[in-house]
């Protein structure tokens, strides 16, 4: 089992990092870029997070650093942009 599929099974199910199963790859490139804008607007362009974001669209290792980064940034910007990532991902539909 590889390090990206131990997480997948425990520590960080959602976004890019769900079983693979539920998000297929381009999906998943599509939102470590998502992840990235938002860290580059909250942290700045060069932040660590931001470059390990891009690289994590096509590198198991760097989706592997980048949560673990993410798990670094203070809990109130991480929320902004976890809570941001969120909006745009899966948007509210009007009733």
């Amino acid at each position: 089992m590889s390090d990206l599929d131990r997480l997948r099974t425990s520590a960080a199910p959602f976004g890019p990092w769900t079983p693979s199963a539920a998000v297929d790859d381009v999906e998943r490139g599509k939102q470590f870029r998502s992840l990235a804008t938002s860290a580059a607007a909250f942290l700045g362009s060069g932040h660590e997070l931001v470059a390990t974001l891009r690289r994590a669209e096509n590198d198991e290792a760097a989706a592997v650093k980048a949560l673990a980064l993410i798990d670094k940034v203070p809990s109130l910007i991480r929320r902004k942009l976890l809570s941001l990532f969120c909006s745009v991902t899966w948007p509210r539909r009007s009733p």
